[in-house]
């Protein structure tokens, strides 16, 4: 996912927001979101992020949900941010795919 917001929040915010939140990866339950190209939020605002779940409706849920929360505090980081102004960007997905990973009974 790609947004200018995403700059503010950048790297460091992702990982904080990832420590207090449950989007991280459970590796007792075996899900949650694993995200990838960390490096790219500070500079480009973008990002990716896989959701595992158990069924593939659980997966879907995740992915929204840690999409809505990633946007939801990039765009408070950009509100506070020293000499920053409100901005009417829209989130893109940056030509990505969106990854969900469904661990079904007969997936070990």
């Amino acid at each position: 996912m790609e947004s200018p917001q995403l700059c503010a929040l950048g790297r460091d915010g992702v990982l904080r927001l990832v420590r207090r939140s449950r989007l991280r990866f459970d590796r007792m339950l075996r899900t949650g979101t694993v995200f990838h190209m960390l490096s790219s939020l500070d500079e480009l605002g973008r990002t990716g992020f896989t959701a595992i779940a158990s069924t593939a409706a659980e997966a879907e849920a995740l992915y929204e949900n840690t999409r809505a929360t990633l946007l939801e505090e990039a765009e408070l980081a950009a509100a506070t941010r020293p000499g920053s102004r409100p901005s009417s960007a829209q989130m893109s997905t940056g030509g990505g795919s969106r990854v969900l990973v469904a661990l079904g009974a007969g997936n070990a």
